[in-house]
């Protein structure tokens, strides 16, 4: 008899400590799954509407909490999905802060967004993807450059297409024979011969000198398209002093 009653004894015992532990263990649990009422607003703010190319602004965003606790933790804030700063915060009960970090503008369109990642079951621990516009600064020396570049590409293109006109002015030359026909008309032993081909070389000369005034106009032309830039430019000097004087 007291045999049975020792074990019905140790039995309860059993029974009372897995109860306590299954307890414990649920209470455990149901602490850490529980949502705490708390969390990032989901807007983002700047410091500037406008914002141009090496501006240093400030990037603000809202943690709110809801509940009776002090709430600590580390907000993330990143553009372009690259983390630019980590900032860690204390939010009182029932209270509302500002979270801020300051970011170097980079000129382009960008998205800006803060993240609470070291805090478990808030009720939202990410801001919206906030869009970032920054202007590019235009100076001097930029315009400068642009129009540089802008001028040597054109150069380039013109000459390119003078040196084909060029080329193609000089394969227009016709040959020269005025040497042929003097030696034709030298080698000649009968006088009407004679007459007949001084005749003809007088004509042929005549021809051969239209034949080196038209080449020589034509180099001429290729040489003036060859250097294009000065012959632009004395063209509009030409024009200046014929307005100005």
């Amino acid at each position: 008899m007291q045999y049975k009653i020792k074990i019905n004894f140790l039995v309860i015992s059993v029974l009372f400590l897995c109860l306590g532990f299954y307890t414990n263990t649920f209470a455990q649990s149901a602490s850490t799954t529980s949502v705490i009422n708390a969390e990032v607003l989901y807007n983002v703010w700047y410091s500037t509407t406008t914002v141009n190319e090496g501006d240093e602004i400030n990037i603000y965003a809202g943690f709110q909490n809801h509940s009776d606790e002090n709430v600590s933790g580390t907000a993330g804030f990143f553009v372009d999905s690259a983390q630019i700063s980590k900032v860690s915060f204390t939010a009182n009960p029932k209270s509302l802060i500002k979270l801020e970090a300051k970011y170097t503008a980079v000129r382009g369109e960008h998205t800006v967004q803060v993240k609470i990642s070291d805090i478990k079951n808030l009720l939202a621990s990410e801001t919206e993807k906030k869009s970032l516009s920054v202007k590019y600064q235009i100076t001097s020396a930029d315009v400068l450059n642009s129009a540089k570049k802008v001028t040597n590409s054109v150069i380039n293109i013109i000459d390119t297409y003078t040196a084909k006109v060029a080329d193609y002015m000089e394969n227009l030359k016709q040959p020269d024979e005025n040497s042929d026909i003097i030696s034709s008309s030298s080698s000649s032993t009968n006088i009407e011969t004679q007459s007949t081909n001084t005749q003809s070389g007088g004509q042929m000369t005549t021809t051969n000198w239209k034949t080196y005034s038209y080449n020589l106009l034509l180099d001429i032309v290729a040489f003036l398209l060859r250097h294009w830039v000065w012959t632009f430019s004395s063209i509009i000097i030409f024009i200046l002093y014929l307005t100005l004087r």
